[in-house]
């Protein structure tokens, strides 16, 4: 039967079943993490940022899917851990836009809202590189789209988000040297996959069991940091929340801008979510602290890592 649209109830179910593939999964996408530094925390990160989604929808009314999107939207950004987990809760966030007020999902509708989550995921970043979690994305959502614009249902607009997503993901070594030196796949571009994968598997009523490869194996070697890729220029990653911000997103990131790199700078309302790659995270507090009320700062040496 043809499953013509997605409620509350079903949305809930999809994304624990992403985070639980993901959180089983986290281990071997922490061995491939080796941009933009080798800090082997791209798995652990974008898991941990699920479960805070799927912690806050425990709470949502699964009879309002509007509701209960906007809890996945915010609970990610509260508990955005790293960079590619930063980028997953816009991710959320540009899916939650594109279809608030509904209380229903349709297969065009779904491929709409897939399309605005990965123009607000490249919003956040200041530096968008190709080979990473965002070309996966939009790989995939462009292919949604394509589908749904055939007629396929919910499982056909998902199915071929899965199966773009994981053939960009194979070729993330050519977009990005770094990738093919180490001889891997992108690590967050994975971690998408995982998750499309999770919900793939019960829109198919098919949940733990791996899904059969769309084309040929992905290669997914673990690797050797070598001195030249454990030189880091910026070795402290630095995440803050701005509370009642006096300042909005894009300026606060080009303020930055000259504290570090990998900047991803986000908000919901007057709270900013702020992570930056900084050889003085002093600074970017002290930059931080002038616009707002400083919580749940998390500083980390990726070198020791």
């Amino acid at each position: 039967m043809d499953l013509a649209s997605i409620d509350g109830f079903l949305f809930k179910e999809l994304i624990l079943a992403a985070a639980r593939n993901l959180e089983d999964k986290k281990a071997e996408i922490d061995a491939l993490n080796v941009f933009p530094v080798p800090d082997g925390d791209t798995g652990t990160n974008m898991s941990l940022t699920m479960a805070a989604a799927s912690k806050e929808l425990q709470s949502a009314n699964p009879n309002n899917l509007d509701e209960m999107v906007r809890a996945v939207s915010m609970g990610s950004l509260m508990g955005a851990r790293g960079n590619s987990g930063v980028i997953l809760s816009q991710l959320f966030r540009g899916f939650a836009d594109s279809v608030q007020g509904r209380n229903t999902i349709r297969p065009m509708e779904l491929a709409r809202a897939l399309e605005a989550a990965v123009a607000t995921a490249y919003r956040a970043v200041m530096k968008p590189a190709e080979g990473t979690i965002l070309t996966v994305a939009r790989e995939g959502a462009r292919a949604a789209r394509r589908a749904a614009r055939e007629g396929a249902d919910i499982v056909g607009v998902v199915s071929a988000f899965y199966v773009e997503a994981r053939a960009t993901l194979k070729r993330t070594p050519d977009m990005l040297p770094v990738l093919k030196e180490a001889g891997v796949v992108d690590a967050g571009g994975m971690g998408l996959v995982v998750i499309a994968e999770g919900v793939l598997q019960v829109l198919r009523g098919e949940r733990g069991q791996a899904l059969p490869e769309p084309e040929s194996e992905v290669q997914t070697t673990a690797f050797t940091v070598t001195d030249e890729m454990a030189d880091i220029t910026f070795p402290y990653d630095t995440e803050v929340i701005i509370v009642n911000a006096k300042v909005d997103e894009d300026e606060l990131r080009h303020t930055l801008s000259d504290y570090g790199d990998s900047i991803v700078v986000v908000g919901s309302g007057d709270l900013i979510k702020v992570h930056i790659h900084t050889d003085n995270p002093s600074e970017v507090l002290e930059v931080c602290l002038a616009q707002g009320v400083v919580k749940e700062v998390q500083i980390l040496n990726m070198i020791h890592q």
